[in-house]
């Protein structure tokens, strides 16, 4: 099991990252986090034990935060995928189309069920417009 140190700004903004190997101590790598003025997270970069540069994440939010697209880049700063999420009226996750290198390899859709108190029961995932996986989940008020 690794642990990991944390870095803040001075808002108390996740800035960076670094993970260890405990029975040594070892560095095994860091990430380096860029975050918007609301202090949501927005770019992660990868770096290895030698603090070389191994790749990075791009986030792009709404105004309300939700993140609407994701690109992965290599260590050449390539990017090598592009997710596009969207989101349904009752702000729950609507989809998801992966690209890899700039053509679409599926898109994900998740159709909802409610319970009687407005809470999702389930949601069919649908992979290219089939049944993918269903997701169940119950319900104990008090």
């Amino acid at each position: 099991i690794n642990y990991i140190k944390y870095k803040y700004d001075k808002k108390d903004r996740m800035v960076e990252a670094e993970y260890y190997r405990p029975t040594v101590d070892t560095l095994l790598g860091k990430w380096v986090i860029g975050n918007n003025r609301e202090g949501q997270y927005i770019k992660i970069e990868f770096f290895n034990y030698k603090n070389a540069f191994r790749n990075r994440n791009e986030i792009t939010r709404r105004e309300d935060g939700r993140v609407i697209e994701r690109k992965y880049y290599n260590k050449s700063d390539s990017m090598i995928v592009k997710e596009v999420l969207t989101y349904n009226n009752d702000n729950l996750f609507a989809s998801q189309e992966i690209f890899s290198r700039g053509k679409s390899s599926g898109k994900y859709t998740m159709d909802y069920t409610f319970e009687s108190k407005g809470n999702w029961e389930t949601a069919l995932v649908k992979r290219n417009g089939k049944p993918y996986l269903l997701v169940e989940r119950s319900y104990m008020y008090y």
